[in-house]
């Protein structure tokens, strides 16, 4: 019985039998994984990045080779919802575009939905992009570091009792490379980000429980170094824990708790270009569980809470301030059954809930979700 042996997986090994099981009748049709692994063979511009690569994504398409935004099937470029370990990332490039702001140092898998994803996923109209971080070598200690035309960066890993951690870090160094793309114009973009993650497993404190502690913090300068032109800043700080629990009986579930800032300003110095700030502040709370049957097929729902807080300030042409302030509250419920008993025939069915929305009549908002796929041979689905 299925039941027999879930008592005694591990959170590997249960990881593995879900990805097993998922291969022979995926509902998530639409569903496109990059490994790490792929992700360094794919042919790089300057040096390898995040967002190129879904440029070798049937119905993904760039406007230019020298710009990371991407439109999935006719969409807007900021139509695209971008999630780090499940954590929205609101300002997701570097150098105004032209590279993403994730360090492919820090990935182990990206989970791509180019439309068609479940009722988990929501907030974005063309597509989910959800970026899952490394672990972490948890058998030796290693350190890696590179330098390319435009940055340098490194990677620092190894074991910690009962888990493991990882730390990347890349600055770029040299904006001349960038000539080669602008008609011998220099771009003034100085950016760095950083990453860690943090995992602890411990049978003895919370048997079959996984948590896990990650941080992500990006900045962006644009700067000439004229006073009489304005300057430009972009900030980025996420951090959040997780923690991953199965238990006796064949059901587990997952919670995540996150705070995400982010922060941009136009420092006018002496032009004419009146000063602004933007800032945004979110606490995020996601609980969902997962049960899985005796017939494989699984039910799944979970609550997803955001507090948001935003704040504008503006100068306007008498060199008066403005500061307009607003905060918001998303609730979100779900819920979906997978039938996944059938080798031949997939079906995922769900329903998202909005409780409270962000807009002032966003509430009772619902948004039903089915998938499926039937795959009367192995060449044809």
């Amino acid at each position: 019985m299925f039941n027999c042996h879930l008592q005694v997986l591990s959170y590997k090994q249960l990881k593995k039998l879900v990805k097993k099981q998922l291969k022979k009748n995926e509902t998530d049709i639409s569903l496109k994984r990059i490994s790490v692994k792929e992700l360094e063979a794919i042919p790089k511009g300057v040096e390898t990045d995040v967002f190129r690569s879904l440029q070798y994504v049937t119905g993904v398409n760039f406007t230019a080779d020298y710009s990371a935004r991407y439109y999935v099937r006719g969409g807007d470029s900021n139509q695209n919802l971008v999630l780090l370990n499940g954590v929205n990332v609101y300002n997701s490039f570097h150098a105004m575009g032209l590279f993403s702001a994730i360090d492919p140092e820090m990935i182990h898998t990206m989970e791509f939905y180019k439309g068609g994803y479940t009722a988990e996923y929501g907030g974005g109209l063309s597509s989910v992009l959800n970026l899952i971080t490394k672990d972490g070598n948890r058998t030796r200690y290693s350190g890696k570091a590179a330098a390319s035309f435009l940055t340098a960066k490194a990677v620092v890993e190894g074991p910690i009792p009962y888990g493991s951690f990882i730390i990347t870090g890349r600055k770029s160094h040299n904006a001349n490379i960038l000539k080669n793309f602008f008609n011998d114009q220099t771009i003034p973009i100085d950016f760095y980000d950083t990453s860690f993650k943090i995992n602890f497993s411990n049978p003895n404190f919370i048997p079959g429980s996984k948590i896990t502690f990650h941080g992500f913090i990006s900045e962006d300068n644009l700067e000439f170094n004229n006073p009489l032109r304005e300057d430009y800043n972009w900030t980025n700080s996420i951090f959040g824990v997780s923690w991953f629990q199965v238990y006796d009986f064949p059901l587990f579930s997952e919670f995540n708790y996150s705070i995400n800032n982010f922060q941009g300003k136009v420092l006018p110095n002496y032009s004419s270009t009146r000063e602004k700030e933007s800032k945004l502040n979110e606490h995020k709370l996601n609980m969902n569980y997962n049960y899985i049957l005796d017939n494989k097929n699984e039910i799944s729902g979970g609550i997803q809470l955001s507090v948001l807080k935003t704040q504008l300030f503006i100068e306007n042409l008498l060199g008066a301030y403005s500061n307009i302030e607003d905060k918001g509250i998303n609730i979100i419920l779900f819920a979906k059954y997978k039938l996944l008993q059938f080798d031949e025939f997939g079906l995922d069915v769900g329903l998202r809930y909005n409780v409270a929305g962000l807009t002032r009549a966003g509430t009772g908002f619902i948004e039903p979700r089915i998938s499926l796929t039937y795959t009367p041979n192995p060449v044809i689905a």
